[in-house]
């Protein structure tokens, strides 16, 4: 008789548990801000989707793909930001190893630059987005592999600043996208520059990253800095246009991507581990930056938007919300989540077996 009662409360108590989950997690989500962000093409599905580049003017984003966890044989779509639509800049190519990465738009906008192992040689390349055509510029050696090949555009969109090998080792040259002029701007003697350049907005001054610091060399006074931090291993920094801060990833504890004040300091993460490479990209406003992350969860490979100050983050490739609450409240709800099946489960059970106890 006891056990029959226990069951008959069991089965009257489960519709309550029920409905109490339903209505915590609805109060939970209240106090997001959340929106839903269109879904990206299905021709993408199979590929993972990484190194984004934001465009001048914030509406377009250039973007590696693919094979899912391949890595090899990337090419470069478009993206426009807000109605989802993808336009293909580049295709697979056979006589590629690691094929086409680094995309940079060109501030006109109307060119990107890429470095690729085409033809079983790394070298750097130039989409013309009106005609659809692609074309080398023919450079001294570069770094072997694509992966450490990072151009920047100066603000004419005429040259790229690029790390060159020449006899005195790495060093900065400009070079002209037309004519394949290089003029060398740096003389550094026996320097080794990791992961390319990125000139800031103005053109004035270049950062790269060298041994295990960062530096900065003003292209007017020929000078260098050291930009003093409190880390050992950088990859891949990138000014923010205001020039005020620098992002940059690590991998000290896990790749994870941080930004850093313009003149040094103490680091400061902007979001979870990315548990892979890769450089990030800033909005004109220098608020937000776009990153790409491969996290150990469901979602596979993202490419994801960071607004610095709010800490609010937006996922652009899948349909999933915003996420501008605490990581605890994300996992609180990532825990209702689970739960609810489970009293579903038990209360199905609970319900229609046929208990007979008496």
């Amino acid at each position: 008789m006891i056990t029959s009662a226990l069951i008959r409360s069991i089965r009257f108590i489960t519709p309550f548990l029920l409905v109490s989950q339903i209505w915590v997690s609805v109060h939970a989500d209240t106090n997001t801000t959340s929106q839903i962000i269109p879904v990206t093409d299905t021709r993408l599905e199979d590929y993972d989707i990484h190194h984004p580049e934001v465009s001048p003017n914030d509406s377009l984003m250039a973007f590696c793909t693919s094979k899912k966890g391949i890595w090899t044989q990337h090419f470069i779509w478009i993206q426009d930001i807000a109605s989802g639509e993808l336009q293909q800049v580049t295709n697979e190519d056979n006589t590629t190893r690691i094929g086409d990465l680094h995309a940079r738009w060109s501030p006109d906008m109307s060119k990107l630059v890429f470095n690729s192992d085409r033809g079983g040689r790394t070298s750097f390349y130039v989409a013309e987005l009106k005609s659809n055509t692609i074309r080398e510029i023919k450079t001294d050696p570069l770094k072997v592999s694509p992966w450490f090949n990072r151009a920047s555009w100066t603000p004419d969109s005429k040259h790229i600043i690029a790390a060159i090998k020449d006899a005195d080792g790495d060093n900065l040259y400009e070079i002209n996208v037309n004519t394949h002029e290089a003029v060398r701007l740096s003389q550094f003697t026996g320097k080794s520059i990791k992961n390319g350049v990125d000139l800031s907005r103005d053109g004035r001054t270049a950062l790269y990253v060298t041994g295990n610091r960062l530096e900065s060399f003003d292209l007017d006074s020929k000078t260098t800095k050291v930009i003093q931090a409190d880390f050992k291993d950088f990859y891949a920094a990138s000014w923010s246009p205001d020039k005020k801060w620098i992002s940059f990833q690590s991998n000290d504890h896990g790749w994870e991507t941080f930004i850093l004040p313009a003149e040094g300091g103490s680091a400061t993460q902007i979001y979870g581990q990315n548990y892979f490479m890769g450089p990030s990209s800033w909005t004109s406003d220098s608020k937000e930056v776009f990153y790409h992350k491969t996290p150990k969860d469901e979602y596979g490979n993202q490419i994801r938007l960071t607004d610095i100050s709010a800490k609010k983050e937006t996922i652009l490739t899948e349909t999933v919300e915003v996420f501008s609450e605490a990581i605890g409240q994300q996992v609180r709800n990532a825990g209702l989540c689970l739960c609810r099946p489970v009293i579903f489960f038990f209360y199905f059970l609970i319900w229609n077996w046929n208990w007979d106890w008496d």
